[in-house]
């Protein structure tokens, strides 16, 4: 019988896992994951910062000051990039 720990406590194989919660920052998280393949390309980081920032920074920042780690570094690479008010 195959077991897997899942929050904690080990769940059978053939049982019902509770459904993944979606996160109030879903829009956070695509912008990320968008800003992730940029960098992976390795160039154009600081257009799609300007150009993205241009109407996301304020939802950047609200995640930020609530502690999502996403906007926080969103935010912190739009302020490193002179982006923004610091």
């Amino acid at each position: 019988m195959v077991e897997e720990i899942y929050g904690g406590r080990s769940v059978r194989e053939g049982l019902t896992m509770p459904e993944k919660e979606l996160s109030s920052w879903a829009d956070v998280d695509r912008d990320f994951e968008d800003y992730q393949r940029v960098v992976m390309h390795g160039n154009g980081v600081a257009d799609w910062l300007r150009e993205r920032s241009a109407t996301r920074l304020d939802r950047w920042e609200q995640a930020a000051r609530e502690g999502y780690t996403r906007g926080m570094v969103l935010l912190g690479e739009c302020y490193e990039k002179g982006l923004g008010g610091v």
